[in-house]
């Protein structure tokens, strides 16, 4: 039988979907004298290092982290956590209810286009419902990474996603945020099959897009040797 929880969490993780196994993260909170009031981001990330301590993967622990706290702040749940923040401290990207028009309908025309049963052009297998999410997420970094990082202003995909800035945000991905370039190159790889064939972008030239891939870094024996060794 699951260990009881207060109720002040009892009522939230009534209210959250059943997808995940968020009562994990109630039930150590809980158990550190926590709740939802005074429940932090600090307290989240050291969550995270118990699950990775506990035998679950960076991976498991990671995603369960972000889709609990976006979880909390998409039910409307914000005011039972006063001290957590939306979005925690060194993210960038922004949302797609953020985006300029037409750049925001263009984007999600896309997306929807990805998931139909039947999308001529597109090939036989639609993406999984939770691959389009993926995809969005990283349209969404790209994004955040023009508008704040560099201020800049795009108002459609074809300026959005352009060489210059796709090789720029490429660079910074991996000299100044350090990300894993085979995670990355994979989800580079899923936009790139989407643009070129998406059939409002087909004058649009991306043939540039797996010549910047290919030259993203391998990630060394080393690398991967040292990130598995914890776990």
């Amino acid at each position: 039988m699951p260990p009881a929880l207060p109720r002040e969490w009892e009522r939230i993780i009534e209210r959250l979907p059943k997808d995940k196994n968020y009562r994990t993260i109630a039930l150590y909170a809980a158990s550190k004298g926590k709740n939802p009031s005074n429940l932090t981001d600090s307290d989240l990330d050291e969550w995270l290092q118990f699950a990775i301590s506990q035998g679950r993967t960076f991976r498991y622990a990671s995603e369960l982290k972000g889709c609990f706290r976006n979880r909390i702040f998409r039910l409307g749940l914000q005011a039972y956590f006063p001290s957590l923040s939306l979005r925690p401290n060194g993210t960038y990207g922004i949302p797609l209810a953020n985006f300029p028009e037409p750049l925001r309908t263009q984007v999600r025309a896309l997306l929807q286009w990805k998931v139909e049963p039947l999308s001529f052009g597109r090939g036989s297998n639609p993406l999984r419902a939770i691959s389009p999410k993926h995809l969005e997420y990283f349209i969404c970094r790209i994004a955040g990474f023009v508008f704040v990082v560099k201020n800049e202003t795009a108002s459609c995909l074809e300026e959005l996603i352009n060489k210059d800035r796709f090789a720029s945000y490429m660079e910074w991905s991996v000299n100044h945020r350090h990300v894993r370039t085979g995670p990355f190159a994979v989800v580079c790889g899923v936009l790139y099959a989407a643009l070129r064939k998406y059939s409002p972008l087909r004058g649009t030239d991306f043939s540039w897009m797996p010549e910047l891939i290919a030259d993203l870094p391998r990630e060394s024996y080393r690398y991967a040797k040292e990130t598995k060794d914890p776990k």
